[in-house]
């Protein structure tokens, strides 16, 4: 077989090595296919999603501090361990009034995190 192939005396040795190794017999996964953490995934973004939906519903209705004025959550970013999240709000309005719902979403977070827990 490998008098066949121009290849140096190296690189058959490579190739021999590469053909010795154990592989993966699978009939549903090729050998060379990593396998993808499909459920992991598919928790993370319902995690995800969640928390997107309620931090919305307390921004809308839960949260009564005159300082909020009109805005949404735009992205929510779960840490690798899923412990934390960063949440990404969108403040409809000018410059004044994004400094102030920052101000009142700021004195809310301690009752956003109980309330999500």
């Amino acid at each position: 077989m490998l008098k066949n192939l121009p290849l140096s005396a190296a690189e058959g040795l490579l190739i021999l090595v590469r053909l010795q190794t154990p592989t993966l017999v699978s009939s549903t996964v090729p050998p060379d296919f990593m396998p993808e953490q499909r459920a992991k995934a598919h928790h993370r973004n319902r995690v995800i999603g969640t928390l997107r939906d309620e931090i919305a519903i307390m921004i809308e209705g839960e949260l009564s501090d005159p300082r909020i004025g009109l805005c949404h959550v735009t992205e929510v970013v779960l840490a690798p361990g899923g412990k934390s999240a960063r949440v990404f709000i969108s403040v409809d309005g000018d410059e004044a009034t994004e400094l102030s719902t920052r101000e009142g979403l700021m004195a809310a977070r301690a009752y956003i995190r109980s309330e999500v827990r």
